[in-house]
């Protein structure tokens, strides 16, 4: 939600791609789906929230615990979101009717609702078609309030 970025390149997310000094997150060129290198900066929640995986895993950013009663307790890196896992995350936050995707609809909506332009909004989550921007990035009322007809009179 904070990164904009499609669910692979978080679960894959490996600590070379990190700079925590810089506060941005590069992802290689074979990792990214357009083809290409895509650098992000670091909102202060994505830091913290990367700072907290510091010491799991050697080389990956996002790890579960696992136990184990001969090698004890270690960390292995996600491969990817369950679905089992994802549906008791929704649980436990009390949210219905909602993918793993539409984390990057919601981070793309929440940008243009606050007003990112859209040139901004297509390089930050690395759409290379204007036209996708605009398929992910939608409004809400209140963000269309100030333009209501009666302003404009």
């Amino acid at each position: 939600l904070s990164t904009g970025l499609r669910t692979s390149n978080i679960t894959k997310l490996k600590w070379d791609w990190v700079n925590l000094a810089r506060e941005t997150l590069t992802v290689p060129v074979g990792s990214f789906k357009q083809k290409r290198s895509h650098t992000i900066p670091l909102a202060p929640t994505a830091v913290a929230i990367l700072k907290r995986q510091i010491g799991r895993h050697p080389e990956r950013v996002f790890t579960y615990k696992v136990t184990n009663k001969k090698k004890g307790d270690y960390y292995r890196p996600v491969g990817k979101i369950r679905t089992d896992a994802w549906h008791k995350a929704l649980a436990r936050a009390e949210i219905k009717d909602f993918r793993v995707h539409d984390l990057r609809h919601t981070f793309a909506s929440h940008h243009i609702m606050n007003g990112t332009p859209l040139v901004v909004l297509q390089a930050l989550g690395g759409w290379k078609d204007p036209k996708m921007v605009l398929r992910y990035a939608q409004q809400n009322t209140n963000s269309l309030r100030k333009y209501e007809v009666n302003s404009c009179v």
